[in-house]
């Protein structure tokens, strides 16, 4: 049933972002120099960017689950292999791929909410920074910003491929 397939989809996200809310949490932490909060909020960003993949690759996987054949599964999986950027413009042309409804209704979620489009791109802004050497910072509080915008694009993508 569709539910069963909801409540399952949901229990594994609810359980990735419940991982990031524990690392951000952490940041607070009294014995942790100024230096290493700085470092850690980095990689903060960079986790958040690689649960957004990760969750991107649920969402689908899970929609294609009982309509595809198993090949066009296997070919799937093995896109989300290539570590995409997933930021707002990325998850469009991953959508209008396999329906333009799901499209549709995620560009009126980006339409309505321009800080989820902003603050994704913020997010891989810091995230290839620290991937390539560079030295894009980030606060602890900015991060708790970013986690909260990346849970409401991730239900944003739920709510348009239903």
């Amino acid at each position: 049933s569709s539910c069963r397939i909801c409540r399952r989809l949901m229990i594994q996200i609810d359980s990735r972002f419940s991982e990031i809310d524990t690392f951000i949490a952490q940041l607070s932490a009294d014995d942790l120099s100024d230096y290493a909060r700085g470092q850690l909020a980095r990689f903060g960003a960079v986790r958040i960017c690689g649960n957004v993949e990760r969750c991107m690759e649920i969402v689908i996987l899970e929609r294609l689950a009982k309509k595809a054949h198993p090949r066009i599964v296997s070919y799937v999986k093995s896109h989300f292999r290539r570590g995409t950027n997933y930021d707002c413009a990325a998850i469009a042309q991953l959508l209008v791929r396999f329906d333009t409804d799901w499209y549709r209704k995620f560009e009126a979620f980006v339409a309505t909410n321009p800080d989820v489009k902003e603050g994704i791109a913020s997010c891989y802004d810091v995230r290839n920074s620290v991937a390539h050497g560079g030295g894009l910072s980030i606060g602890d509080r900015r991060l708790r910003e970013l986690a909260d915008i990346s849970k409401r694009l991730i239900q944003g993508v739920i709510d348009s491929t239903v």
